[in-house]
């Protein structure tokens, strides 16, 4: 019970103590998507969004197997233990490298597209159109990125 009788003062908006963040919560919560980063995680899982809906399941328009997996690195690696990844390197080199790397599959994708004519079926221009803007937001996040 808590005593406010005799010589208890109410407490100011300032005065109570609030516990600091955990630094390491803070570090592994890059999940907001305006850093860059965030934009080449978001890249990632548009791809992965992109690669389940129209080649797994439509079946319309198909990417590359190195998309695909840089898209997925791009996704889990801001979500892992940032120690595990500095083993290798730090989390934003690691995500810069990513971001460029699929932006260079991406000017391949683009090239590879317009030779085969895959623009058949309108669901397979909105495919490739969404990936296209995968692959840029890869590289405009990995611009972004200082390290």
């Amino acid at each position: 019970m808590t005593d406010y009788g005799q010589g208890a003062e109410p407490l100011e908006p300032g005065d109570h103590e609030t516990p600091e963040p955990d630094e390491t919560v803070a570090e592994a919560s890059v999940s907001d998507f305006s850093s860059g980063e965030g934009m080449v995680a978001f890249a990632g899982i548009i791809l992965i969004g992109v690669w389940l809906i129209f080649e797994v399941i439509t079946r319309q328009y198909s990417m590359t197997t190195l998309a695909i997996v840089l898209g997925a690195a791009a996704a889990i690696i801001p979500r892992m233990n940032p120690e595990s990844v500095a083993k290798i390197m730090t989390v934003p080199a690691v995500m810069k490298a990513l971001g460029y790397a699929l932006a260079l599959v991406g000017i391949i994708e683009v090239i590879t597209d317009i030779r085969i004519g895959i623009y058949d079926t309108p669901m397979a221009v909105l495919g490739a159109l969404i990936a296209y803007g995968a692959y840029g937001l890869a590289f405009m996040g990995a611009r972004q990125i200082e390290t």
